[in-house]
């Protein structure tokens, strides 16, 4: 895949309702927008904020049945599926709307225990980082003796 090329991926989270996608690019012209389930007259204000390409999206996301929350950002969908309902059916569902829209999905899915360790792995590694920033500024300051043998 080429550095050029329009990346999407779904993340999952540890709200077992709620998944992440990830685009590099830019589907939305505003910071942020929420809509909920039903999209109401009053939507449509904050529908032309987002633009054309995630006003579509966002209208064929509420088309399914068990979609209850959509966040939208630049490169970056948050998605809410009623209790119920199951990712299982929706994903697919997520992927050809996304598809129709000129965003191929790449298949990768980040399961809980994967953001966890990653997570933790950029955690600890940044821990590290400043133990040794401490101990190389506690050396730098203690003088040992010279010993001349």
């Amino acid at each position: 895949m080429s550095e050029n090329e329009i990346k999407v991926y779904i993340e999952t989270v540890p709200n077992p309702d709620c998944i992440i996608v990830h685009v590099n690019y830019e589907i939305s012209n505003a910071v942020i927008e929420n809509f909920m389930r039903p999209l109401r007259d009053s939507s449509e204000r904050y529908l032309d904020k987002i633009g054309p390409l995630g006003t579509k999206i966002v209208r064929e996301l509420f088309s399914l049945q068990g979609i209850a929350e959509v966040t939208i950002q630049p490169y970056q969908l948050h998605i809410q599926k009623g209790k119920l309902f199951d990712w299982v059916k929706l994903k697919p569902a997520i992927k050809r709307i996304l598809n129709k829209q000129g965003l191929p999905y790449v298949e990768f899915e980040e399961t809980l225990w994967q953001h966890f360790v990653r997570v933790i792995k950029i955690r600890w590694e940044t821990i590290i980082k400043k133990i040794k920033m401490l101990i190389a500024r506690i050396l730098s300051k203690v003088h040992l003796p010279y010993h001349n043998q």
